[in-house]
């Protein structure tokens, strides 16, 4: 029977990554694993308003910047920095999560938030991600 040892929580700073938070926890004390958080963040997503004002790569840069900040503040107290490992990525989330997965974590733990007419037309992020993560989910 294999173990679980590192879990790999994504978080998009929704509602629904706050509520997954305590089973992850908990999940993590259960199991004796690390968590690691990752966010993935488009650098290409900026508006026509941004554009007028400053070039593409001064707003991707600051939209970087943002992410890691959010990142570096989500739950501090119940995931400190110095027991779990933030990663931050650019791109589209699915690829990205399925990708930072495969670097050795045994658990994708995620919460899914989109309603059922998005999920029919576009697919969810986290459906997405259960297609094409190598290691079991949540």
């Amino acid at each position: 029977m294999s173990s679980i040892s590192n879990i790999l929580f994504p978080v998009d700073f929704s509602p629904s990554s706050f509520a997954m938070a305590p089973y992850v926890k908990r999940a993590a004390i259960l199991g004796g694993a690390r968590v690691s958080l990752i966010h993935v963040f488009d650098p290409a997503s900026y508006n026509g308003f941004e554009l007028y004002l400053r070039t593409t790569p001064e707003i991707a840069e600051e939209h970087q910047n943002i992410a890691r900040e959010r990142l570096d503040s989500f739950l501090p107290d119940e995931f400190p920095a110095s027991e779990c490992t933030r990663i931050l990525a650019a791109g589209d989330a699915a690829t990205q999560i399925a990708h930072a997965a495969r670097n050795g974590f045994d658990l994708i733990i995620m919460p899914t938030h989109s309603g059922f007419f998005r999920r029919m037309l576009l697919g969810s992020t986290t459906a997405k991600v259960l297609n094409d993560a190598d290691c079991p989910m949540l």
